[in-house]
């Protein structure tokens, strides 16, 4: 694990974040009224969260033996021919900063951040960026990198067993379409190279309780795009069903000629 902490500096402050979530709920128009209120935005938070961003290039080789089904048709009949090859193929793949978010106190869920980010912006970790933000739930001093960087390698070590495996299905998979049965006898998938840094990624969050439930919206801190999912106003919802069914109403007297 590279010792050195990057970020990623925010490109959207605490007001273009606001003026864009207001513009993205209104999308919803059984939004309650409070909802992103200037009361409400009060708990806009932007904070910067940790991420393991992993890059490696891979090679991979696989052995084994493919069959095909040759169709050879006389006069008389169809005789099937199955003709076998011994294969012998390498590959080759690289990945690029893969994103994962090592944060010890925020739901992965709610970390379903929208849209991507420009990771040829990253910085030397400085603490002029945090202007708005802080930094999510991590501690000061050694203890605290200790504990980042520990998470982080923890990360790195499931990536790179779940980037061989898939690898590996992936050759499998490229291999078998030439052939019509296809028997695997070896394979293999290295890391040749890799590259693995802690980054801080900018967010906006914004938590809303309604009817019990919590509604989570988060905003990328560097695009401004926007997701999550709106709350749903229990007054507009039975005043717009009120609506339709006086405007059905009316409909079926006016057609039925009940009303003159």
């Amino acid at each position: 694990m590279n010792e050195l902490k990057w970020i990623l500096p925010s490109s959207v402050s605490r007001e273009l974040a606001a003026d864009e979530m207001k513009e993205w709920a209104k999308s919803g128009i059984l939004t309650p009224f409070n909802f992103l209120s200037a009361k409400e935005l009060q708990k806009l938070k932007g904070i910067y969260v940790p991420y393991l961003l992993y890059s490696c290039e891979m090679e991979g080789q696989i052995f084994g033996c493919g069959k095909k089904k040759v169709k050879q048709i006389t006069s008389n009949e169809v005789m099937v021919r199955i003709e076998e090859y011994d294969i012998d193929k390498k590959a080759e793949a690289s990945y690029e900063n893969i994103p994962v978010c090592v944060s010890k106190t925020i739901e992965a869920a709610e970390m379903e951040v929208p849209g991507t980010f420009d990771f040829s912006r990253l910085k030397p970790f400085e603490e002029k960026y945090l202007k708005d933000f802080s930094l999510e739930g991590e501690k000061a001093g050694e203890v605290g990198a200790a504990a980042l960087a520990a998470r982080c390698d923890a990360e790195a070590e499931k990536l790179r067993k779940r980037l061989k495996k898939d690898f590996a299905n992936q050759m499998k998979q490229a291999a078998a379409e030439d052939y019509d049965e296809l028997s695997a006898e070896a394979e293999s998938a290295d890391i040749l190279k890799e590259r693995a840094i802690c980054a801080y990624l900018p967010i906006w969050i914004y938590k809303y309780q309604y009817l019990g439930k919590q509604h989570t919206v988060i905003m990328n801190g560097e695009n401004g795009e926007v997701s999550g999912k709106l709350p749903k106003s229990i007054g507009k919802t039975i005043a717009l069903f009120v609506i339709a069914a006086a405007v059905v109403f009316f409909a079926a007297m006016v057609l039925g000629g009940g009303l003159i």
